[in-house]
């Protein structure tokens, strides 16, 4: 079982530019795990858990950062086991109690958030922050100050993804759909200022 395995994922310095600068530009899946792992799912188990993305796709995108060298395998298993461990399994029906070979409970997703988009690097910054400080005021109110002061204070793109990444855990974590639909469509908005 992954989880008694003492290996973990860390980002390499490629994964750590993708992240920061979208220098690769990854689909949103994979920097999904990038961004777990950037915030301490770093098992395998984790990520699964964490992941708001079905775990065979997941299990293949792993190994796919790994293979790329986005991720690196840190702790006591040797690479090779740790392939073994993140081979794919027969993929359970999303409402069996546990996975064949993960033993996890099948994670609760969001639907929308499956397609959940990530900022252009190349979209305007002025624009994102106005858009996200606008959002955040209309769905959070004065408890959003905190949210709002993060994305006026972000200093390049990246650092505004990465408060958009916490905005979306927040509401992901309320189980907020029409608010998680909301910030995607001012997402695209975002990315339509590209200049």
């Amino acid at each position: 079982m992954v989880s008694q395995g003492p290996f973990q994922f860390v980002l390499t310095l490629k994964g750590s530019e993708e992240l920061t600068s979208r220098t690769y530009r990854l689909d949103v899946k994979l920097r999904n795990i990038l961004f777990l792992i950037q915030k301490g799912s770093a098992t395998f188990e984790s990520i699964l858990q964490n992941s708001i993305f079905p775990p065979d796709e997941v299990v293949d995108r792993v190994r796919s950062l790994v293979n790329e060298k986005f991720i690196a395998l840190s702790g006591g298993s040797p690479p090779a086991e740790a392939e073994r461990a993140a081979a794919p399994a027969a993929p359970a029906p999303a409402d069996a109690a546990a996975g064949p070979s993960t033993g996890l409970r099948a994670p609760t997703r969001i639907p929308a958030a499956q397609s959940f988009p990530a900022l252009d690097p190349g979209a305007s910054l002025s624009q994102a922050r106005f858009l996200l400080c606008d959002f955040c005021l209309d769905t959070f109110g004065t408890k959003g100050q905190d949210r709002i002061d993060a994305v006026n204070g972000a200093t390049g793109m990246g650092a505004v993804q990465r408060v958009l990444d916490d905005i979306y855990e927040d509401l992901r974590a309320r189980n907020a759909r029409d608010a998680i639909t909301a910030l995607a469509a001012r997402v695209r908005e975002i990315n339509e200022t590209k200049v």
